[in-house]
C-alpha cells in the first residue's frame, strides 16, 4: 500500500511471466515508515475485487538525529519551467523534541505565499514563477539554524526588447542607427525591422542594412522624419516589440554677404585725406541646429 503517489520515487518492476514484481523506493527517509502490502485484485464492471493479498511489511528509515533535516523535495523539478508556472516545493522536518519553525527565502528574502503544515510538520511552498525568478534558488529555514535548497530553476519566457534610443535625431543625409537589446530565455530566434510597419528587406531597400539586433538607415532623408522604427524580437516561447523614433533635421545653410563702414571724415590726416572704409564680411548660418 503507497500512502503517497510519487511517480519519480515509486516504481514497481518485475516479470510478468513468471509473476514477480518489486516494489522500489528511491531516496527513501523517515517520510517513508509505513506499512506496505501487496495486493491482487481484478476489475468487473464498477466493482474492485481482491482476490489475494500479503500480510502488511513494516518499513523503518532510519536517519541521523542531526544534520539530516530539514530535506527539501520539489513536487517535481524539470529542467525548465514557463514563466507563470507554478513549482510546489516541500520542506520536512522531522524532530520529536521541538515544534519546527519552517520558513522559506529567496535571495536572502521571506517569502509569503500558500502554505500548508501536516502533522509530520511539513510545509509546502507553491512558488509562481516569473521570468526573473530564471536561475532563483528557494532555501528552507527550519528553525533559524537549518537549512536546505530547492533549485536553481530555469524558467523559459518571450523576449523583453527595448530601444537603446528611444529617439534617434540625425541631420538629413547622415545615417541613423537603431539597436534593440534585452532579456529573453532561450535565446531569440528572430529580428523583424519594419519602419513605418513596412517590413525592411534589403534586397528590396537598398538604404537599409540589417544586421540582426542593429538597424541602419544608411542616408536619411527629409520625409524620414518622425518615422517609427520597431523590431519585433521572437524566441520559441513568444514574440515582444520595441519601438524608436527618427527626428531628421535639415543641414544648416550660410548666407555671405558684405558690407562697407566709413569712418568720420573728422578723423582724416594730413597723410590721408580720404575717409577711410572698412569691408565687413558677416556669415549667417541658418538651420535648425539644436535638437
Amino acid at each position: 500500500m503507497v500512502k503517497r503517489v510519487e511517480p519519480s520515487r515509486y516504481s514497481i518492476v518485475g516479470n510478468s511471466t513468471v509473476g514477480e514484481f518489486n516494489f522500489q523506493i528511491e531516496g527513501a527517509d523517515v517520510t517513508d515508515d509505513d506499512r506496505y502490502m501487496c495486493a491482487i485484485f481484478e476489475t468487473s464492471g464498477l466493482l474492485d475485487r481482491t482476490l489475494s493479498s500479503t500480510p502488511k511489511v513494516q518499513l523503518t528509515v532510519d536517519s541521523s538525529p542531526t544534520g539530516y533535516y530539514p530535506k527539501c523535495r520539489p513536487s517535481t523539478l524539470r529542467s525548465y519551467y514557463l514563466e507563470g508556472d507554478t513549482l510546489e516545493a516541500k520542506c520536512i522536518f522531522r524532530n520529536s523534541q521541538q515544534m519546527p519553525d519552517l520558513q522559506w527565502y529567496q535571495s536572502g528574502m521571506l517569502l509569503s505565499g500558500n502554505r500548508s503544515y501536516s502533522s509530520l510538520a511539513d510545509v509546502t511552498y507553491q512558488w509562481s514563477l516569473s521570468a526573473a525568478d530564471n536561475g532563483a534558488t528557494l532555501t528552507c529555514v527550519a528553525n533559524e539554524t537549518s537549512t536546505c535548497d530547492v533549485g536553481p530553476v530555469g524558467i523559459y519566457f518571450k523576449p523583453r526588447p527595448a530601444m537603446v534610443s528611444a529617439i534617434v535625431e540625425v541631420i538629413v543625409g547622415e545615417p541613423a542607427v537603431f539597436e534593440v537589446i534585452g532579456d529573453w530565455n532561450p535565446i531569440r530566434s528572430q529580428y523583424s525591422w519594419s519602419v513605418n510597419d513596412v517590413e525592411v528587406g534589403n534586397s528590396l531597400q537598398p538604404r537599409f542594412s540589417n544586421s540582426g539586433s542593429i538597424l541602419t538607415i544608411l542616408e536619411t532623408q527629409l520625409q524620414d522624419d518622425n518615422a517609427s522604427v520597431s523590431c519585433v524580437v521572437t524566441n520559441s516561447v513568444g514574440s515582444a516589440r520595441a519601438i524608436a523614433k527618427l527626428r531628421v533635421r535639415p543641414a544648416p545653410v550660410q548666407t555671405i554677404y558684405t558690407t562697407t563702414k566709413t569712418t568720420d571724415t573728422s578723423a582724416v590726416s594730413p597723410l590721408n585725406d580720404k575717409p577711410l572704409s572698412l569691408i565687413v564680411i558677416v556669415a549667417v548660418a541658418t538651420g535648425d541646429l539644436i535638437f
